[in-house]
């Protein structure tokens, strides 16, 4: 629960002295009482004071002053909706899809390989934008910028060897292609490309590309 005005909690700060006013008042009625009626034949001559009565009035009045200053304080209750700026990373992962990753020298391939560990790094992510470009002798993107991580592992389940079919290793096209998309539709300042390759690139100069 969250109060609109939770400042005016230091009106509870009177209660002690609203205790205090009424001890004192209660006990001036007894030293009066005392003056007048002896105490062993107060409660015959005066017939209706009833001390229980006498405390529970007390009770309800401190009870109403703590229910007036929660009136006061205004207690908010339901949904509060706000907005919330994502302050993450948009990352891009090139993933060399050419025929030379089904190389086994790592098990149980090179693209396997590549993509479990892609799979790893989705995992540890929290907020930030991921997607994923295909890339042999020319790229695509396979995967836009999300941060909908099932929807990524699910775009990287149906990549395969061979999904580009041209074929070769155009690193720099893979850049320019994340390069264009970071451009359009970048939303944080912090931009990363990984490229996962086992080839070098011949096509194009990926340095110029990544330098533009």
């Amino acid at each position: 629960m969250i109060f609109k005005h939770p400042e005016l909690v230091s009106l509870f700060w009177l209660l002690p002295i609203i205790g205090i006013i009424f001890w004192l008042g209660n006990r001036k009625r007894r030293l009066q009482l005392k003056a007048f009626i002896q105490p062993n034949i107060q409660h015959i001559m005066i017939e209706q004071w009833s001390k229980v009565q006498f405390f529970w009035k007390h009770i309800l009045v401190f009870l109403a002053f703590i229910f007036m200053i929660l009136t006061l304080m205004q207690p908010q209750f339901g949904v509060k909706f706000e907005k919330v700026v994502r302050r993450g990373v948009d990352i891009y992962i090139a993933l060399d899809v050419s025929n030379s990753m089904l190389a086994q020298d790592i098990k149980p391939s090179r693209f396997d390989h590549a993509k479990q560990d892609i799979y790893q790094l989705v995992e540890k992510l929290k907020g930030d934008r991921i997607g994923i470009i295909a890339f042999a002798g020319s790229s695509f993107i396979q995967c836009p910028l999300t941060t909908d991580y099932g929807a990524v592992n699910l775009f990287l389940d149906h990549l395969k060897v061979g999904s580009v079919p041209v074929p070769g290793t155009d690193i720099a096209t893979a850049i320019k292609t994340a390069r264009l998309s970071f451009k359009k539709t970048a939303k944080s300042n912090k931009k990363i490309l990984l490229v996962i390759t086992d080839g070098e690139s011949f096509e194009n100069d990926p340095v110029k590309s990544a330098q533009v």
